[in-house]
């Protein structure tokens, strides 16, 4: 009796903290979102459209490169820190020097792509704010990779926190600067360069004081060998991921113009923003099944019946307050965005729940059968696309969501039952999962 108490207690402490993760994961994500928007709406305000678009791509750039070449190695960090089965020294020492040479294969492929089409960012980019965009990118890579060392040791608050202040500390002085100061685009980049260092350094200094000073000469061979093999099977379902998500842009973009894009990314602003809870729930989880995969599925039905029930109240939520929403933030010119939210809103369900379920695979080695389970939706997605949004434009791209989406979530949850028993009612309602 006493054993079975103390074993209620323990599971009861273990669940809040997950939950005390999850909701500090969720506002840290939060208060990034929120710093792009001030500095967009700043942005915009004293530099005009423009000025607003180099922002964009300035901030866009880094992001897209750390995409495109993290090769999904600082998911193999989370893996192999989390289920003990590598040392944070030796993750901690390859990932500084992976990260560096990734980001230099990355700098080296803008710069030669520059040669070659001067416009690759756009017409009028500015050289000078693209060479120290280029400057941001080493410390966008060695960001993620040290957040994905802690994320695996499950020290959540410990990035969050500082990620939080960070941000805090950024908001602050660009609303001093802006205000106080006669500013240019130039000295955005740098402030933002800035903020970026500090973080970045404070991360490496908290690292370097547990597993001590990188050494490019004790670079670890073997564990490199398996963080590909891992990574590159997390890289490529990543990929497909991402494809599956923005496709549908770029071909509205394609067929429709830009117009069109700009009324649907509304929609999908709105629908991003529901989806951080789903995905910080997602960060939290990985690292906490692969740390023990005999409960694996028991996370996994519990999380996603919780995301299953937000998502719910969600939904109804902005089914009643949508139109209001789009109108106060973005004017009525942008009423007809109205109607693919509501479209997305089903899409968003369905993605919610295959954020959580993938995590699944993912601390399970990632088999290739978890990897290849993307393609069908990424086909669906491009022939209903190609086929109905000539004539439908965002409407057509907001239902391919819905399909592509809800068909992609069966088809994960055919796989996962070849490797658990589960029902999808366990999966959809918290209730079914009370015990």
């Amino acid at each position: 009796m006493i054993i079975t108490s103390i074993k209620n207690l323990k599971e009861r402490i273990y669940s809040s903290t997950t939950i005390v993760n999850v909701l500090l994961t969720f506002g840290a994500r939060i208060l990034k979102a929120i710093t792009i928007l001030v500095l967009m709406i700043l942005a915009a305000k004293y530099f005009g459209p423009d000025g607003k678009g180099i922002i964009t791509m300035a901030l866009f750039l880094p992001d897209f490169l750390y995409f495109m070449l993290h090769l999904g190695l600082g998911n193999a960090n989370i893996y192999f820190i989390s289920s003990n089965k590598e040392d944070e020294k030796i993750a901690f020492n390859n990932t500084f020097w992976q990260g560096l040479f990734l980001s230099f294969i990355s700098i080296t492929i803008i710069l030669v792509l520059k040669q070659i089409k001067p416009d690759i960012l756009g017409v009028g980019f500015p050289n000078e704010i693209l060479l120290w965009t280029l400057v941001i990118v080493p410390f966008s890579f060695l960001e993620t990779f040290f957040e994905n060392i802690f994320a695996g040791k499950q020290e959540f608050r410990i990035f969050n926190s500082i990620i939080i202040i960070d941000r805090i500390l950024l908001i602050i002085a660009m609303i001093v600067m802006f205000v106080e100061f006669k500013i240019n685009l130039l000295s955005i980049i740098i402030l933002v360069l800035v903020n970026l260092i500090v973080q970045v350094v404070t991360y490496f200094i908290i690292l370097a004081k547990r597993c001590g000073l990188p050494n490019i000469f004790n670079i670890n061979i073997s564990y490199f060998k398996k963080a590909i093999n891992f990574g590159m099977r997390s890289y490529l379902a990543c990929f497909l991921c991402y494809l599956v998500l923005r496709s549908d842009l770029y071909m509205l973009s394609i067929m429709k113009g830009v117009k069109e894009v700009g009324l649907y990314s509304v929609a999908t602003n709105f629908i991003d923003a529901m989806l951080l809870l789903s995905a910080s729930a997602s960060a939290v989880i990985f690292p906490l099944i692969s740390k023990d995969i005999s409960k694996s599925i028991y996370y996994i039905k519990k999380f996603t019946s919780w995301i299953s029930l937000i998502s719910l109240g969600i939904i109804l939520i902005t089914l009643i307050f949508g139109s209001v929403l789009v109108q106060f933030f973005f004017g009525n010119q942008f009423i007809s965005s109205v109607e693919p939210l509501f479209i997305l809103l089903i899409a968003m369900y369905f993605w919610s729940l295959l954020s959580i379920v993938t995590q699944f695979f993912a601390a399970n080695n990632y088999p290739w059968k978890a990897v290849l389970i993307w393609i069908p939706g990424i086909i669906l997605n491009i022939v209903i696309n190609y086929l109905w949004i000539p004539k439908y434009g965002m409407l057509a791209a907001a239902w391919s969501s819905v399909l592509t989406y809800s068909l992609t979530f069966f088809l994960h949850l055919i796989l996962l039952k070849k490797y658990q028993k589960v029902h999808l009612k366990e999966l959809l309602l918290p209730f079914y999962n009370l015990k």
